[in-house]
């Protein structure tokens, strides 16, 4: 899913495209985890 993770500066985002849904919001947080060897295991 993310080969390749890029910043852009919040003033560059001007227009709403669209909306995640939970499943592909926790996909991409998912995929950004793996990109950063981070562990997104949340506990109870």
């Amino acid at each position: 899913m993310a080969d390749q993770i890029t910043t852009v500066s919040e003033r560059r985002l001007t227009d709403k495209l669209a909306t995640l849904s939970l499943e592909d919001l926790m996909a991409v947080e998912a995929a950004i985890g793996i990109q950063l060897d981070l562990d997104l295991v949340k506990e109870e």
